[in-house]
């Protein structure tokens, strides 16, 4: 019998992974646009802009937390044959909290180098 992971994980890995790289991506180009505007001397805007910019990083921080929670859920529903495989093993094993950490850290410096480069 082939160890192998349910097409349901599957999908439920992949719609989740999908909401966390868009997230990633939206929280990105925005502030890459807001630094743009900041370095192009647009400072009538600077308070929306910052708001914007710290609400949109917090979101992001939210969507992150809640993906890796999800993640942790659907791995505590793995059967055991799935928990057996190789890919099983890798996502029992893996901790949670180093991506928790690691996101924190990506958004906070986001947000940080906005602020930054405001005042």
């Amino acid at each position: 019998m082939s160890k192998q992971i349910s097409n349901t994980a599957i999908s439920f890995f992949s719609l989740r992974s999908r909401d966390l790289f868009w997230s990633l991506t939206l929280a990105s180009v925005v502030n890459l646009i807001a630094l743009t505007l900041l370095s192009l001397g647009y400072q009538s805007m600077l308070m929306p802009l910052l708001v914007m910019v710290v609400l949109l990083n917090l979101f992001g921080l939210f969507i992150a937390f809640d993906t890796a929670d999800d993640f942790s859920a659907m791995i505590k529903d793995l059967d055991s044959t799935e928990k057996e495989s190789h890919v099983g093993r890798r996502l029992t094993e893996t901790p949670m909290f180093i991506f928790k950490i690691s996101v924190a850290i990506i958004y906070i410096g986001m947000a940080g180098s906005i602020l930054y480069a405001a005042l």
